[in-house]
Order: structure tokens, then sequence, then C-alpha cells
């Protein structure tokens, strides 16, 4: 059986209900994968193997405490069992966050209860996502049904503003990177924008990679001029999009394959850069023959 390579990580969407999260989540995840950089999926539930329709009757004749009790512990099994099969970074629309404040309010749970470094499988990034008191009753006359967490949450707006607070704080007790983005008066496309911009600006979707690590197919000319060009660019503070790199295996062997953008990582290599950051593409095996690969410091410039 082939090994699969590295779990890429997630990036996590969290917030109280009625901001706007899953809509947002689906319009990002469709501008990301369009621009053919990196590859991004999406989530809601667990990474290992669970049936989420069991789990569905499971829950529904749970008490709050057992509730809380059953969701932690599937959270506690992510962090523990190797993550297998994802060849992208995934996007989770609410992980263990949200049951954290969930036995906060119907549990009075402490939301500093577990050492969340320790427990749980931490994000990449955390994008939260928060709105005012009135666009979320505006937003819940618009919506069909209404679930527990957010009747109380709408029972008043100092009840709220704190529900609000503790969110946040169990963010910051994640101790991740995280971006809030406020979506109250704000249409999808300027969320999505915002959002982008904001995993741009926090190198979210960028992986730093050991430049003595890359590899290039030699089949590819290296030209000198257009180094140069990068050289001097970078020379100058001048930014460049980070390079495509293929995270993949050659036998028993983990390879970081350069798909696009050898010049500009031999512009990096050359100005004495020891890491970059770089676009990774994830496969479990690679058919390029191992005779023409060779490092990236070794490659000769025509």
């Amino acid at each position: 059986m082939k090994m699969s390579i590295d779990f890429p990580g997630y990036i996590l969407f969290e917030g109280l209900d009625l901001t706007g999260k899953t809509s947002v989540a689906n319009t990002v995840i469709d501008l990301i994968n369009s621009k053919k950089k990196v590859s991004v999926g999406y989530m809601h539930g667990f990474f290992s193997n669970t049936n989420h329709e069991q789990i569905a009757n499971i829950v529904a004749s749970l008490s709050p405490r057992e509730k809380e009790d059953f969701f932690i512990n599937l959270y506690l099994k992510d962090k523990r069992v190797p993550i297998r099969n994802f060849n992208s970074i995934q996007i989770v629309d609410r992980y263990f966050p949200s049951i954290i404040f969930y036995g906060y309010v119907r549990n009075g749970t402490p939301i500093d209860k577990y050492s969340f470094q320790e427990s749980f499988l931490l994000p990449r990034h955390v994008v939260l996502f928060e709105s005012d008191y009135q666009s979320k009753q505006k937003r819940f006359s618009n919506r069909i049904g209404m679930n527990s967490l957010e009747k109380i949450m709408l029972e008043s707006k100092s009840l709220h503003d704190n529900f609000v607070a503790v969110y946040r704080k169990i963010i910051e007790l994640m101790d991740v990177p995280f971006s809030t983005i406020d979506t109250s008066s704000l249409t999808l496309n300027e969320v999505t924008q915002q959002v982008l911009d904001a995993l741009n600006e926090r190198n979210a979707l960028v992986d730093k990679l050991n430049v003595s690590e890359l590899m290039a197919d030699t089949r590819y000319v290296l030209h000198a001029s257009r180094v140069e060009k990068y050289y001097q660019r970078l020379r100058k503070g001048l930014k460049t999009n980070p390079p495509i790199v293929l995270k993949t295996r050659k036998g028993s062997k983990i390879l970081y394959l350069i798909e696009d953008g050898r010049h500009r990582a031999m512009a990096y290599h050359l100005l004495g850069f020891k890491e970059i950051q770089a676009y990774l593409h994830y496969e479990n095996e690679t058919y390029v023959k191992s005779e023409n690969i060779l490092p990236l410091t070794d490659l000769v410039m025509t």
C-alpha cells in the first residue's frame, strides 16, 4: 500500500451563527482554485473517518453535557490518529472552537479547560467572522428554523455582545494567526475579497521551504536572462509570485519538485536566501524519471 504524504493542514472559518461563513467559504474556495496556484477543499466535520449520518443519530438523544463530551472526543481523535488522503489544504467550516463555545454556553464549561495546543489539531490560520446584533436579527428573519444557541444569542444585545467576546477569546487561546472579518454591512463579494486579502497578507496559502530541498526537472531550460530579471527585482525589494512546488514521493523519498517558478527560485538562491515561500501541490507519487531530477542548486543556466 502506498503511503500518503503529510497532511497539508487546514484553514478554519469560525464564528457565531448568522455571520455568513458557509456562503463565503464556497465562494472563496472557487476563486482560489480558479487561480490554479494552490488547491483547497471544503470540510464540515472531522478529519478522521466518521459516519456523519450515524453521528447525527447518536447526538439526537444526548444531553448537552453528553453531546459536548461526544464531540470533544472526536476532535481529540483527530489529534491522535494520523490523517490520510487529504492532498490539498482544507477550508473547514467550524471545528473544535464551536464545541468549546457550546460547552461554555450550555454546560458552563470553562473555555480554557483544555490546552488547545496539546489536545487539538490546530489550523494554519483562522478567519473569525463577526457581525453586529442588528445584522443577525435581520439575517435570522430570512432563515427557516432556529437552533438553541441562536435563540439564546438573540435574547438581548448584551448577551449577544458577551457571546462575541467569548468566541473571540476562544480563538485567541488557540495561539495561531487569525484574521477578523466584520460582515455586518458587507456584500458577499466584499466579504470574499476581504477574506482573500487576509489569507494572502498572512501567507496562509503558502509554505516555507528550504532552498536546498528544491528539485527541478532538467528537461526544462533555465534561462540566465530570466533569472537575472528576478534577481534584480528581489534586490530592489519588489515582490514576486511564490513558485509552485509539487510535494511528492519518489520511492520512499519526499521530493519538492518545482512545477512553476524555477527562475524565481534560482534568483532567491543566488541572493543567498535559505528559505522561500511556495504554493504547494500534493501528489502521492511522481512519474518524473529520477535521471531527469536534480537539485535546483545544481542546475546550469543557459
